[in-house]
């Protein structure tokens, strides 16, 4: 048997000048906060110390502790002395590994401190039957068995914590160490405690991380903590119900930042670009959260799909690295059309909002969505949204959907390649709105606002268009029931600022729009009935060109140019390049007619 030497019956403190500090004051915290702890003035626990413990005059004091604190010295004047913080006491039950833990006998009560690295904290010992938990938490971030009872049946050391959010380090989580792999320890962290508290530094993992119902994530900010997954096709954040069952409730990821450190895989069918490689992917999810969180360098960035009431805000999604000619890219996917919802059928996604999001593409990739939004969307709010560096950058298709009362609102799409905005196949009774900016990229081949086979859209948007010479502000196709007002900003350089086909609509134009393409022309309406397009403020092409009416079996078309007000142009409307002279009813195409009101004339041409 080994002997210690005698300890000090007393703690006792002097003064600078080592002299007793008589009247000095021991305030006692419980470790790393500023949440007072208990001591007492003898070893049974009997007596509770005063918080601060007065010194007396030869400047001692008996002070009995247990487990860690924080401790501060003050003179009698309340002037601190020093302050250390994590003391342990001394009495022997400080281990420096879980094995050296484990090999203390099993006291209902007893209290011991881990001290093995990032592991650290307190446990004290339970004599219930914690076999269950022990089985689940294989890492031992909370539950550590005794070896001579390694099931848990018969009690286990608990870690001391509050109970709402859990450390990856106790698991075993390294930090800021790319050549090791955390993985099994987030998820171990998720999987026991149902929280993860992310340090301000960086987590490495080789695979993606599952969550469940309650799950949450919460770091210290995007810029501060971030998870970096070196897995090219896993989900980097997923959480899935069961298709047809049951949804996941209340998930919720804040303040930390995905990073896919590999160029994510493309699937050699698109149909498959939902199975994998999302920076966060939500399927059948109640009430999920997402906030304040950036994501990097996936095949899609956040994914959602069969969602009640979804949240996303303050989301900024990059692609930066890997893509080439035949690879996709999406910022945000929101599916209406993958089953497995509400009454088995595919959810309508309603109530979902989304705002403050900016997704940046990377125009290298062959096809590149900065939103891509397909079928049933009920009460679709994405508000103050912002895109650049993409092919279709609010990309909709609604084919087969009841995709009422969606708003798209202050949208700033800038920097599109192939469309700002493009409208697919929106059905009859569908409400969706559009309001913002658009603005193409330098030799962008598309159009700024595209709506194809579509009903129900009301838009009100404004761009600079100066930089498209190869298409339009505005093409309109095989839709009616629209309501869409066009501001120019600059100028369009494009062929036409604004073409219809077979359409039916509503367009107010105004503010300094010229078309600047090779027949100079602002409009080219071609079939369709009951169109109406207003020319309003200074409108600065050389001619209106109406086009041809192919269809022989729709006529209506009225073309108001009374706000047309450059003096220098004196035909603002001709026929197949022929300026338009006459007044009355004008044939064209088929034997059908366009009226064409002429303010100057005061009658119709």
């Amino acid at each position: 048997m080994t002997a210690y030497l005698l300890p000090e019956g007393k703690q006792s403190f002097t003064t600078s000048a080592g002299l007793p500090l008589v009247g000095g004051k021991v305030f006692t915290y419980a470790a790393g906060t500023s949440t007072q702890r208990p001591t007492w003035s003898d070893a049974a626990q009997t007596a509770v110390n005063t918080n601060p413990v007065i010194l007396d005059g030869r400047g001692e004091a008996a002070i009995f502790w247990d487990g860690a604190y924080k401790v501060t010295l003050t003179d009698s004047a309340d002037v601190v002395i020093w302050t250390v913080d994590s003391v342990q006491d001394g009495g022997g039950n400080s281990y420096a590994t879980r094995a050296l833990l484990k090999a203390q006998g099993m006291v209902s009560g007893a209290q011991a401190y881990l001290n093995e690295g990032l592991r650290a904290g307190e446990f004290v010992f339970n004599t219930a039957n914690l076999s269950a938990q022990v089985t689940l938490d294989t890492r031992e971030g909370i539950y550590i068995a005794p070896a001579a009872a390694p099931t848990g049946a018969s009690g286990a050391w608990v870690r001391v914590w509050d109970g709402i959010m859990g450390a990856p380090e106790w698991f075993g989580a390294d930090r800021n160490n790319g050549g090791t792999d955390s993985r099994a320890a987030l998820q171990a962290c998720i999987d026991v405690t149902n929280s993860m508290k992310l340090a301000a530094t960086g987590y490495y993992i080789a695979g993606g991380l599952v969550g469940k119902a309650g799950t949450v994530i919460e770091g210290q900010g995007p810029l501060q903590s971030a998870i970096f997954v070196s897995h090219a096709t896993d989900h980097c954040l997923r959480v899935r119900g069961v298709s047809g069952v049951s949804y996941v409730e209340t998930p919720r990821f804040v303040n930390f930042a995905l990073v896919r450190t590999v160029a994510a895989a493309n699937p050699a069918l698109e149909a498959n670009d939902i199975t994998q490689g999302h920076g966060i992917h939500l399927f059948m999810v109640s009430n999920p959260i997402v906030d304040n969180v950036y994501t990097y360098n996936n095949l899609v960035e956040i994914y959602c799909s069969n969602i009640l009431t979804l949240m996303l805000r303050y989301i900024r999604s990059i692609r930066s690295i890997g893509g080439g000619a035949g690879d996709r890219w999406y910022g945000l996917y929101i599916d209406g059309v993958t089953g497995g919802g509400t009454f088995g059928g595919p959810s309508p996604n309603p109530s979902a909002h989304v705002s403050y999001m900016n997704m940046v593409g990377n125009l290298s990739i062959g096809r590149c969505f900065n939103y891509y939004v397909r079928g049933q969307n009920q009460d679709l709010w994405v508000d103050f949204f912002e895109a650049a560096e993409g092919h279709k950058q609010l990309f909709v298709d609604a084919a087969g959907a009841n995709s009422g009362d969606t708003r798209f609102t202050n949208a700033v799409l800038d920097g599109y390649q192939t469309n700002g905005a493009h409208f697919l196949n929106v059905p009859q009774g569908a409400s969706i709105e559009l309001t913002g900016w658009i603005a193409p990229r330098a030799g962008a081949t598309g159009d700024a606002l595209r709506i194809e086979n579509s009903h129900g859209i009301t838009a009100n948007i404004k761009g600079d268009c100066t930089q498209n010479t190869a298409r339009r502000m505005l093409h309109v196709s095989d839709s009616s029931l629209l309501d869409l007002i066009i501001r120019a900003v600059g100028g369009i350089s494009a062929a036409y600022a604004i073409s219809m086909t077979h359409s039916r609509l509503s367009v107010l134009a105004h503010k300094a729009i010229g078309g600047g393409g090779a027949n100079g022309s602002i409009v080219q309406a071609i079939g369709g009935s009951d169109s109406h397009i207003t020319a309003a403020g200074n409108v600065t092409s050389q001619t209106w060109v109406a086009g041809v009416d192919t269809d022989a079996t729709i006529d209506g078309y009225t073309i108001d140019v009374s706000a047309v007000a450059t003096a220098a142009v004196t035909n603002r409307v001709t026929n197949a390049g022929v300026a338009v002279t006459t007044q009355g009813n004008i044939a064209w195409g088929g034997g059908r007619f366009c009226n064409v009101y002429n303010p100057r004339a005061g009658a119709m041409l």
